[in-house]
C-alpha cells in the first residue's frame, strides 16, 4: 500500500469513528482498548483468515468487555463501503457497494469464501482499512 492510499484510508477511518461507536461525538477521547483490539484484528485476519477473524470479532458484541469489538468491524465495513478504490480491489464490483457495516462485511466474506481470489482481495482491503483505523485511533487521546 502506498502513502497516497494510506492517506485516503486514514481520512475514511476518521470519518467513521463516531458512526461506528468507537469515538463519542465532540470528544477527542477513545478507550485505550480500541487501540490494542484494532491492532490485533489485522493480525488475527492474517493468522486465522478473514472469515474466522470476522466471526470472532462479530460474536464479541454481547460479552462483558470494556469495548465492543463489533464496532471495529462496523468501522471497517463503513470504510469499504465509502472507498471508491475498494471497487477496483475487489473482483466482484457490486460487493463493496453492499458492504456498509459489520453485518454486511461478514455476509460478503462468507459469500466469497469459496472464491480464493475474491476472498484474498477482500482480506487485503480489510487489513488495509484496519491498519488505517489503527493509525487514526492512535492520534486521539487514549483513555
Amino acid at each position: 500500500m502506498d502513502k497516497k492510499r494510506m492517506t485516503q484510508l486514514i481520512k475514511l477511518a476518521d470519518e467513521v469513528l463516531v458512526s461506528s461507536g468507537i469515538k463519542q461525538q465532540n470528544s477527542n477521547d477513545i478507550k485505550d482498548s480500541y487501540n490494542g483490539q484494532t491492532a490485533a484484528f489485522g493480525i488475527t485476519v492474517l493468522m486465522s483468515g478473514l472469515v474466522p477473524a470476522l466471526v470472532i470479532y462479530y460474536q464479541d458484541a454481547n460479552e462483558n468487555r470494556e469495548i465492543n469489538r463489533r464496532a471495529i468491524l462496523k468501522a471497517v465495513g463503513q470504510m469499504i463501503g465509502r472507498d471508491p478504490k475498494a471497487t477496483a480491489m475487489i473482483a466482484d464490483r457490486p460487493m463493496n457497494q453492499t458492504i456498509r457495516d459489520a453485518d454486511t462485511l461478514l455476509k460478503a466474506a462468507i459469500r466469497c469464501a469459496d472464491d480464493k481470489t475474491q476472498l484474498k482481495q477482500l482480506s487485503r482491503e480489510v487489513v488495509e482499512c484496519a491498519t488505517a483505523l489503527k493509525q487514526i485511533i492512535r492520534t486521539y487521546n487514549l483513555v
